[in-house]
C-alpha cells in the first residue's frame, strides 16, 4: 500500500529530483515512481531490491516505512554479531512464562511450550557460545588465570616498600583465583 500509512509517496513527474533510482519489480518495467528516503537514492520499498552496493545487504522489502527504519537501524547495530540480547529476550520471557503459573496443573498443561522455550533458549547460548569463540572474544581460564599472576605482579612491585606485602599480596591473589573461579562457575 502506497500512501502515508506506509511511509511512501508517489512523485507526480518522470524528472523529479526526488524519485527514486530503483528499477520496478512485480512483472512492470521501468524506473520506480516512489520518492527517495532521505540520503538514499532509493525509496523504501526499493531498498531491499539489489539495487547496488549501498543496499545490498536489506534482505526484506518491508512496506512500512517504520520496519523499515528498524531494519536499517538494526543492520548498522555495533552488537549486530552478538546474540546476548535474544538470550535475554528468551530468559524474560520464561521468566515471565514461569510467574504466570499458579500450581502443578500449570505447569504441566504449560510443559510442552516451556520445554520448547528451554531447547531455544539453550541452542542460542551454543550459537552465542561458537560466535563469541571465533570473534575471539571469550577467555579460557588458564589466560584469565596468567593475566591475574600479571596483576599481582605489578601490584607486587608497587607494594616493595610496603610493610607485610606479601599477606597483601596473598589476599590479593586468593580473592582474584577465587573470582575467576566463582564466574567461570556461573556460566555452567
Amino acid at each position: 500500500m502506497v500512501g502515508k500509512e506506509s511511509g511512501i509517496t508517489k512523485v507526480n513527474r518522470p524528472d523529479h529530483p526526488d524519485r527514486c533510482q530503483g528499477r520496478v519489480a512485480r512483472g512492470k518495467s521501468g524506473q520506480c515512481w516512489n520518492t527517495k528516503v532521505p540520503g538514499s537514492n532509493f525509496c523504501l520499498s526499493c531498498k531491499g531490491v539489489d539495487n547496488g552496493p549501498e543496499l545490498r545487504l536489506n534482505n526484506y522489502r518491508l512496506s512500512k516505512a517504520k520496519w523499515q527504519q528498524e531494519l536499517i537501524h538494526q543492520a548498522n547495530s555495533s552488537g549486530i554479531k552478538s546474540l546476548r540480547d535474544e538470550i535475554a529476550i528468551l530468559r524474560v520471557i520464561m521468566q515471565e512464562r514461569l510467574n504466570t503459573l499458579e500450581n502443578e496443573n500449570d505447569l504441566i498443561l504449560q510443559s510442552g511450550a516451556i520445554s520448547d522455550l528451554v531447547g531455544k533458549i539453550e541452542r542460542i547460548v551454543v550459537s552465542c557460545h561458537k560466535l563469541e569463540g571465533s570473534m575471539g572474544q571469550l577467555v579460557d581460564k588458564s589466560a584469565l588465570l596468567q593475566f591475574a599472576g600479571e596483576v599481582v605482579g605489578i601490584v607486587a612491585n608497587e607494594l616493595a616498600e610496603v610493610p607485610n606485602s606479601e599477606k597483601i599480596l596473598d589476599a590479593i591473589a586468593n580473592q582474584m583465583t577465587e573470582s575467576i573461579a566463582r564466574d567461570k562457575a556461573d556460566e555452567m
